[in-house]
């Protein structure tokens, strides 16, 4: 992938970055105006210890904190103390303003203020113009009136704002950091990341293949917040009124008050083997909605504009808020901020003492390894085997190998929080502490949700009326066989008492010969429920012993 990036560049004279919807297609108006002088003054930003920032991080090691990927330089720059303008014969403005920051693998922009006249232009690009984020324009701007550009491969960017002879106004830039990337989190260089393991699997691989609609739920998340640019996992999540609401679920370790948030989608390899992929698909601008440290899941809302071009590829992920034991799945990530990565958990069981709001998950061992979590993994979604969301997570001591020094290993657990627990954070009444209110507003109580694709439109085909089957015998002592029960997947049978309480939760496969023995339940009406993505069942069972 790095040799076509480059291709691409010699081809078409640059690599255009700006896939998000706060950029729109444009040229640099200095590409194409040979009389303006190639001098731009350019600011140096004071040199990093890079070494110290790295030991900082090896003793901050642990996947219940975020993964830090770079620092903030703290600068005021803007167009009256920086760069300098171009005035053109026929009333074209150009000013332009160069930013290095030696050793960076990558820079990005915030900006405390990006008010911009009506016609008129602003890029960031490298100046050998391999790399250029833009055309930004006024409708880029954030509704606070700032605007934080995306990541850009290098250590020396270009600032340019044209504006046209025809367009009237004084524009208001200010920059107030710049964020130096000194951790290979994005591939920058090499196209390697900074996974420490290599037993993850790309998600490109074949057997990844039935999870495809989950892996293309996960999505990276950059938060930026005072001096410090740190990275997680999240999934894009569904709620009962299947509207589109951008939800992400994650971690709450990974909330840093006054955050900026950035979110990736689709980053990972093209094929199974590739060490190559995008980067550049980003929606920009995110709020926090709800957060509790208990179970530590953090629910935040997209407030940027999403590319259309790369809507039809998000899946927005189902869940599951039983309170029984899941069934094994699958767990998808970014370890390390590398590129998205399936592990394929070998026992999933309830947490224990300080862990009793999570649930704890083993890792395959040995040669049938595939797969453990980083730091850097921290948020993503742990799936059920019917994909459904049920945790986010949290901590753990699992490796691909083991390390002496971090007491971490193929061996050691890791820890989810629970999606039910989180669902009423222990019927608390205050909204942002729970996930209830915002993935079923109006109430439906719904246990499970099934996932969609944002641009899908609910139909009956995929999201049928609730139908009935046949518990026979019913009244029965317990043993009962279902019938007129025709699974088009695999579906959670779930068994509820008059309380609403879940007593019963297993897998079913449509082959299954729908048998069971019931008969510890005691004597009494209870309520079976069956769901998969496509189906939804529910009949009434009669214990007489």
């Amino acid at each position: 992938m790095k040799k076509i990036l480059v291709l691409a560049g010699v081809i078409f004279g640059f690599l255009n970055l700006s896939w998000g919807q706060l950029s729109f297609p444009g040229t640099p108006a200095s590409f194409q105006k040979e009389q303006l002088s190639w001098y731009v003054p350019t600011v140096d930003l004071p040199a990093l210890d890079i070494e110290k920032l790295w030991n900082e991080d090896l003793a901050a090691k642990d996947k219940g904190t975020p993964l830090r990927i770079g620092v903030n330089h703290q600068v005021t720059l803007n167009m009256y103390n920086s760069g300098k303008w171009d005035h053109l014969p026929n009333g074209e403005r150009i000013w332009r303003m160069g930013v290095r920051s030696e050793g960076a693998l990558a820079l990005h922009f915030n900006f405390s203020q990006f008010e911009i006249p009506k016609g008129a232009e602003v890029y960031i690009y490298s100046p050998d113009h391999q790399y250029v984020a833009g055309m930004y324009d006024r409708r880029s701007t954030l509704e606070d009136g700032a605007f934080y550009a995306q990541d850009i491969p290098g250590d020396e960017m270009i600032i340019e704002y044209y504006q046209p002879a025809s367009v009237e106004g004084t524009p208001q830039i200010e920059i107030s950091s710049v964020g130096h990337t000194y951790k290979d989190g994005s591939n920058y260089k090499g196209f390697h990341g900074t996974a420490v393991g290599d037993c993850h699997i790309n998600t490109a691989c074949p057997e990844v293949e039935p999870w495809r609609d989950q892996v293309n739920s996960v999505v990276l998340i950059k938060i930026t917040v005072g001096n410090d640019i740190y990275m997680c996992s999240g999934a894009m999540i569904n709620n009962t009124r299947q509207d589109n609401t951008p939800y992400v679920f994650t971690a709450e370790h990974c909330y840093e008050p006054g955050a900026a948030w950035r979110f990736y989608f689709g980053y990972e390899t093209t094929t199974c083997e590739s060490i190559g992929g995008s980067y550049n698909k980003v929606a920009i601008g995110g709020e926090v909605v709800a957060k509790e440290s208990a179970s530590d899941f953090m629910l935040l809302k997209i407030t940027g504009n999403i590319n259309e071009n790369y809507k039809p590829n998000i899946f927005l992920a189902g869940w599951n808020r039983n309170t029984g034991t899941p069934s094994v799945g699958a767990a998808i990530h970014h370890p390390g901020g590398d590129y998205k990565k399936y592990s394929k958990p070998r026992l999933v069981s309830p947490g224990t003492g300080y862990y009793a709001k999570y649930w704890r998950v083993n890792w395959l061992l040995g040669d049938e390894n595939k797969g453990t979590t980083e730091q850097g993994s921290s948020g993503s979604p742990l799936f059920d085997a019917n994909g459904y969301i049920v945790g986010s997570l949290c901590c753990g001591t699992s490796s691909c190998e083991y390390i002496d020094q971090y007491n971490v290993g193929p061996s050691g657990a890791d820890h989810y929080g629970r999606f039910s627990y989180s669902w009423t954070n222990n019927n608390t009444t205050i909204s942002t502490r729970k996930l209830q209110p915002w993935l079923d507003p109006d109430d439906l109580g719904n246990i499970l949700l099934a996932g969609r694709y944002w641009n899908h439109t609910v139909g009956v085909e995929q999201y049928k009326e609730i139908q009935t089957f046949k518990v026979l015998p019913n009244p029965s002592e317990g043993s009962v066989t279902f019938k007129d029960l025709e699974l088009k997947t695999t579906a959670t049978c779930s068994v509820y008492d008059p309380m609403g309480r879940l007593l019963i939760s297993i897998t079913l496969h449509p082959d299954d010969l729908f048998q069971f023995d019931w008969s510890h339940l005691s004597n009494g009406l209870y309520l079976v429920e069956i769901q998969s993505q496509q189906q939804h069942y529910r009949a009434k069972m009669l214990i007489a012993k």
